[in-house]
């Protein structure tokens, strides 16, 4: 947070007066249509809110602290706005790019002639592209000159915190699915330590070529607390333009954090949002309350955050982009692992099976069987292993594929049901409907079996296909009348069977053990 005052933007703001006017009606007008409308449901919010990981926030700080220093005028300004497009980049935004500017700055004597890099990430919206919002955060970071400021500007808190809760929001929109009705932008701004220069340059481009920014959300020092939970607070800085936005943060604070929340104007003028507010737009500043001691020191290290703390804040600001911006697609049930058994892909199926890190396939005396015209793709981010019981009939298609792109299956599992997620290893399990709502004894069998529906709608007539676990069918059975009904398959040799019962209302499906 820079704490130089620009005392040139009152002159600014009566050069550019007749334009304020106008971007304030016109972003009044784009504040209505955000109030006219829905906000979306709580738990449509709380379930993205419950994918922001302190962990990665904290990963996010330790990177941007170990570059050493991020003082605006070191050589390696441009290094660390790389960096920051890199991340954005391996998120799925690929078109993120470095926004550059002139910025010239006598310092100690001497006059550094520089180009500085704000670094800018779109989320196109899908119903409004034309209406931003803008959630951003100042990726510089500065000490006293006598501390060496060009070789040691760790800015842990001050403000690498607010660019990990940039980043952290950017990857969990990207990585769960989400699709905005609203463009987003997200933005790390250059030289805010010598007067919110980054912010400047593009409020100010923002404006004079009419761009309609519903609101600016900006992070600026919001991971330290060393009080108990109960004790944690979060400062709203509130514009006099921004009250709608100031009741909604303090709506998500109360319904989906355990901060408590306290309204300033104190440091309004001192960080990014306020070239935004000075251009007209609404906009929202978030900062700790209790104001860390280490404040542009070489102390400023990752070792004296809260990365919990950090996270909670994070959702604020989640939390209002997804209510202003419609349920979207709801968070994909994508796991870190996935485990596929017991699954029979008939003519006219097609299933695609995600998982972020590894897949495994049958194994264990499971079978995964795709009949003819059936189609099965499994897409996972680092591996993928077909273990025995893998049948792939003639005129069937099974596709795998690594997901070098970050592209993954619209929906985890198209058809037939969605999986389950076990709570404690992040790995789903998904087990194509086998052994559901059908009994079947004895199992292990000798030859002879019984099957019997939970289900017995009345004069129901059942078809029975048994298939082998190359997904060939053995046979074709009818059955009506009373339960439950036998089926033979003694001549048949030692093995797995798939039985597929069927009837008008639905399919069922078991495996059988021939011993």
């Amino acid at each position: 947070m820079s704490k130089i005052f620009n005392y040139a933007s009152m002159l600014k703001f009566f050069s550019v007066l007749l334009m304020l006017l106008f971007f304030v009606t016109s972003n009044s007008k784009a504040g209505v249509l955000v109030q006219a409308g829905k906000t979306t449901p709580d738990s449509i919010v709380a379930s993205y809110l419950g994918k922001i990981n302190p962990d990665s926030i904290q990963s996010y700080m330790q990177m941007l602290e170990d570059f050493g220093t991020r003082f605006c005028l070191a050589g390696n300004r441009r290094d660390i706005a790389e960096w920051i497009r890199d991340k954005f980049i391996a998120f799925g935004y690929s078109g993120a790019y470095l926004d550059s500017f002139q910025f010239n700055r006598w310092y100690a004597g001497t006059l550094y002639q520089t180009w500085q890099y704000n670094v800018i990430a779109t989320y196109e919206g899908y119903q409004n592209p034309d209406s931003i919002f803008v959630l951003g955060a100042h990726h510089d970071a500065i000490v006293p000159f006598s501390s060496n400021p060009f070789l040691n500007a760790p800015g842990a808190d001050d403000n690498a915190s607010g660019v990990a809760a940039t980043l952290e929001i950017a990857r969990v929109m990207k990585y769960y699915g989400y699709q905005p009705a609203y463009t987003i932008k997200f933005i790390t701004f250059a030289a805010e330590e010598f007067g919110l220069h980054g912010s400047w340059n593009y409020a100010n481009k923002a404006a004079n070529t009419g761009k309609n920014i519903v609101c600016m959300i900006n992070h600026d020092m919001v991971s330290y607390c060393t009080l108990p939970e109960n004790e944690w607070k979060v400062q709203i800085q509130k514009y006099p333009n921004s009250d709608w936005f100031t009741n909604l943060a303090h709506q998500i604070i109360q319904n989906h954090t355990i901060l408590t929340a306290v309204e300033s104007t104190q440091y309004i003028q001192y960080s990014d949002s306020w070239p935004f507010y000075q251009n007209g737009y609404s906009a929202i500043f978030f900062i700790e309350d209790q104001f860390t001691p280490y404040y542009h020191t070489v102390n400023d290290l990752v070792a004296t955050t809260n990365k919990h703390y950090a996270a909670e804040i994070t959702k604020i600001s989640l939390g209002m982009l997804i209510s202003l911006n419609g349920t979207g697609s709801p968070p994909q049930l994508i796991p870190e692992y996935l485990v596929v058994q017991d699954s029979i892909m008939m003519a006219g199926d097609e299933a695609c099976f995600s998982a972020f890190r590894n897949i495994h396939v049958a194994g264990n005396g499971s079978v995964f069987v795709v009949n003819p015209r059936a189609s099965a793709e499994l897409i996972a981010g680092e591996s993928i292993v077909l273990l025995p019981g893998i049948a792939v009939a003639e005129g069937g298609h099974l596709h795998a594929r690594i997901a070098t792109d970050s592209t993954y299956c619209p929906q985890p599992v198209l058809k037939p049901t969605l999986p389950q997620l076990t709570d404690q290893t992040n790995t789903m399990i998904y087990k194509g409907g086998i052994e559901a709502g059908l009994i079947v004894y004895p199992n292990p069998t000798h030859g002879i079996f019984r099957f019997e529906p939970h289900e017995k709608p009345a004069n129901a007539v059942y078809k029975a296909e048994i298939f082998n676990m190359m997904g060939e069918k053995l046979a074709l059975l009818k059955f009506a009348g009373d339960l439950p009904y036998l089926i033979d398959i003694s001549e048949q040799p030692n093995g797995i069977y798939l039985i597929r019962i069927s009837n008008e209302i639905k399919i069922q499906s078991a495996k059988v053990i021939k011993k």
